[in-house]
């Protein structure tokens, strides 16, 4: 991963766009942000996880919607439905996640207008986790989730609350 980065800033990139997750990159997500900062290069990913590592920015699909969705699959699968008879659809909700400390750290400002349109704002790493963790639990707890004045409720502490966009 080093040597990729080494070779990227000799190459004088502008940007990283890492279209890759998986067993062999997700391991790495924090190394990679911080190689990233490192060699001043800014990187976009097509899952928000990274950058809750301290990655700059993703756009892509919402796992947690097609997981959503995956469960009505199950549902109408467990009432009898064939799988062959349902039909195949494409990921409905794509996401803009902003991390504005890694912003900070590579010395880039992010247009307000963008941090608007962002369904995440992140401002601080160890926050953010909390949040993710406090989320979980009370969900394991069957307490409601917060929703930072989202109604998807899927801010967390250390995010900066957004106003719902119509999709």
């Amino acid at each position: 991963i080093e040597n990729a980065f080494r070779a990227a800033a000799k190459e004088r990139a502008g940007a990283v766009l890492m279209d890759v997750s998986g067993p062999i990159t997700n391991p790495h997500r924090r190394e990679i942000a911080d190689l990233a900062v490192k060699s001043r290069l800014p990187v976009i990913y097509n899952r928000r996880e990274p950058v809750e590592a301290g990655g700059l920015m993703s756009y892509g699909v919402s796992v947690d919607d097609l997981d959503r969705r995956a469960a009505t699959y199950v549902d109408k699968i467990l009432k009898g439905a064939k799988p062959a008879d349902l039909p195949i659809e494409q990921p409905a909700k794509l996401e803009l996640v902003i991390n504005v400390k890694t912003a900070k750290a590579l010395g880039l400002t992010i247009p307000q207008t963008l941090l608007q349109r962002a369904d995440q704002v992140i401002q601080s790493r160890v926050l953010e986790q909390f949040g993710r963790l406090l989320i979980a639990a009370l969900g394991f707890a069957g307490l409601p989730r917060p929703s930072y004045d989202r109604p998807s409720g899927r801010s967390a502490p250390g995010s900066i609350p957004v106003r719902h966009r119509p999709d």
